[in-house]
């Protein structure tokens, strides 16, 4: 009996496995596009110009704020509701053999209880990229933005380039500070043939602390690829950073050196193109007055196509950056997911979770964290042009002590809060 039982359910099993396969086989080759935004098509126009608005209702609950009234200001205090908005801009040119986007963003929030508006951001870029000879590319990118609070994001390296500027984002605040920063980026990339090139790039990103301190970190490296086979590829490079203070009280700089010199891995798995895994390595020393750490970077993707309309990613990365208004290196390990699909063609759900831990500073010195960050999110399209959502936001960080900390990062913070509101989408130009 119980022998027939397994057999009914492993049949029964069997049928739903195949049937999911045959149903992901005749959808594979159709992508799905839900119902709000522009279509895959309006996304590749010579040119456009399109305007994203965002108007919402929320609620923090600040539970480390609310015992320090010194780190933030009170109107950010637990349980504070608040309405917002914000506005982005984006226009994309594609002449013949150059790309060139501009984008622009700003927002805001009121506290109605308080009458007055607490927050706000702007921020704005260009970037020009150019193909002035056969086998040749040439990139340039300039960011500026303004926040009146500092931010911090623990867990994974930064981006070598000025090009990934994170937008402002108040909910990782960590302190109530007016800060302007600045990027610029330009690199020359040659292309030898279909399975090598070379890359050569300087960024430099430019923190100013309004009435305190400045830094400036600046990279520069050099980056040779080459496919070895569909799966493995070669990587040979080096990159040299320094990140210093150029006002306010006198710090030790701090440099640090990357190596890659290593293997990259990207390939399917299981003979189905729904599932993949892809990994690259190196190496990275880091030097401040206390001394010099090496330690071992990579980082590994492992995606899965769950179906048409569900995709879902697990990342690993092992690095060291220098969190922007600090001359200390924080090394982590990270990991970080992300799922996200289609109900149908109206609903959208997404989850980001990430978490991370390491240390901040080197050798005896060095002082351990860990962080744990999450945003999940369920959007209903209500038209092309217009869809509403909720969100629910988390963010918390601890040090075991402050211990070498600047004096605008708290030794903890946990932070978390939800919203509601609109989404819109206005093509200017089509």
């Amino acid at each position: 009996m119980a022998l027939a039982r397994a057999l009914r359910i492993g049949w029964l099993a069997a049928a739903v496995l195949s049937a999911a396969r045959i149903g992901a086989a005749q959808g594979a080759d159709r992508q799905f596009h839900g119902l709000f935004g522009p279509a895959p098509n309006e996304q590749l126009r010579p040119q456009q110009l399109d305007v994203n608005w965002s108007l919402y209702g929320a609620q923090d609950d600040n539970s480390f704020l609310s015992n320090d009234t010194d780190v933030l200001d009170a109107p950010l205090q637990t349980d504070r509701v608040y309405t917002g908005a914000a506005i982005a801009l984006a226009y994309t040119r594609r002449p013949p053999h150059k790309l060139l986007t501009v984008n622009a963003s700003s927002a805001a929030r009121y506290y109605p209880d308080l009458h007055q508006v607490v927050s706000t951001r702007y921020s704005g870029g260009l970037t020009y990229e150019v193909m002035p000879a056969e086998r040749w590319v040439i990139q340039t990118a300039g960011t500026v933005s303004y926040s009146p609070y500092y931010q911090v994001v623990l867990g994974a390296a930064t981006a070598e380039s000025a090009l990934d500027l994170p937008t402002p984002n108040a909910d990782y605040a960590a302190a109530r500070h007016n800060s302007m920063t600045y990027g610029s980026f330009v690199s020359a990339r040659r292309i030898f043939n279909a399975s090598s090139a070379l890359t050569m790039s300087y960024g430099l990103r430019y923190l100013h602390l309004v009435g305190e301190s400045q830094f400036a970190d600046q990279r520069i490296g050099a980056r040779y690829t080459r496919s070895l086979s569909k799966s493995f590829s070669l990587n040979l490079g080096y990159a040299t950073s320094a990140v210093s203070a150029v006002a306010g009280p006198a710090q030790d700089t701090v440099r640090g050196s990357n190596v890659d010199l290593g293997i990259g891995f990207n390939r399917t798995l299981f003979s189905s193109s729904r599932t993949s895994l892809g990994f690259t390595t190196g190496t990275s020393t880091i030097s401040t007055a206390a001394g010099s750490q090496f330690t071992v970077t990579g980082s590994a993707r492992l995606a899965r196509q769950l179906s048409r309309l569900w995709t879902a990613q697990l990342l690993y990365d092992r690095g060291v950056q220098v969190p922007e208004g600090t001359l200390r290196p924080f090394f982590s390990d990270t990991v970080a997911g992300n799922i996200s699909g289609y109900i149908n063609r109206r609903v959208m759900v997404r989850a980001l979770p990430s978490y991370a831990r390491g240390t901040v500073g080197v050798n005896a010195d060095a002082n351990p964290y860990h962080s744990f960050s999450n945003t999940a999110r369920i959007e209903i399209a209500l038209g092309r042009q217009m869809a509403m959502y909720a969100e629910h936001f988390y963010y918390r960080y601890a040090f075991a002590s402050d211990r070498g900390l600047p004096q605008l990062l708290a030794a903890s913070l946990n932070r978390k809060g939800a919203r509601v509101g609109l989404t819109l989408w206005t093509p200017l130009v089509r």
